[in-house]
């Protein structure tokens, strides 16, 4: 019987063992996996912050480039040249619809508000009373 009971406090004393030994174990591995959390956190702040200091540096960059294409005379001067080729195709249009006597978009709302001025006269006549 005794032997009995000194193979079940060794049993008991095993599985306690095992117990303590588990435990110590999962804590390291706890610290461990603490540890490389922190360490992969940092790195990801600082590839972050990197990131964002050279998406601004591009932005910088970038606004930089269009002062100076702004600045640039010869964009001002494709500018002017649009817009006066722009106007000359205008006047040439006006002269063709001239020659061909159809009138003009200008034209057309020149006399509408010619209209529009005559049509307010005459609703101004009505409306008065009338002698």
């Amino acid at each position: 019987m005794a032997q009995t009971e000194s193979l079940v406090d060794q049993g008991v004393d095993r599985v306690q063992d095992a117990l303590k030994s588990a435990d110590k174990e999962f804590q390291r591995i706890q610290r461990r996996v603490k540890t490389q959390r922190r360490t992969l956190e940092r790195r990801i702040e600082t590839q972050r912050k990197s990131f964002e200091k050279q998406a601004r540096s591009f932005e910088k960059q970038a606004q930089k480039q269009i002062k100076e294409i702004r600045k640039n005379g010869l964009v001002r001067r494709v500018e002017t040249l649009g817009k006066d080729v722009q106007s000359q195709i205008e006047s040439g249009v006006e002269s063709f619809l001239s020659v061909l006597q159809i009138a003009s978009k200008s034209d057309l709302e020149r006399v509408d508000r010619k209209l529009n001025r005559i049509s307010r006269k005459l609703k101004d006549l009505d409306a008065s009373p009338r002698a």
